[in-house]
């Protein structure tokens, strides 16, 4: 009878360990997912910041804002 008990314990755990393994193992994949669309928006990011420093460093738009903006 002990052991139909502790067979049914450990039955009862193994089962739940196993569904938390098998969404703990869905987070991480989403998480890891995610980060990846992160690196990626982070890389466009700075690219265009980049861009942008390019541009107001170049000569097309230098002493522009003696023209343009109030003093």
């Amino acid at each position: 009878a002990d052991a139909e008990g502790d067979l049914a314990d450990t039955t009862s755990t193994r089962d739940a360990d196993q569904k938390y393994l098998n969404d703990l193992t869905a987070t991480c994949e989403q998480k890891a997912t995610d980060f990846e669309a992160r690196q990626q928006l982070r890389a466009e990011e700075l690219e265009a910041i980049e861009k942008a420093i390019e541009i107001i460093g170049s000569a097309a738009v230098s002493g522009s804002a003696e023209k343009h903006l109030p003093t």
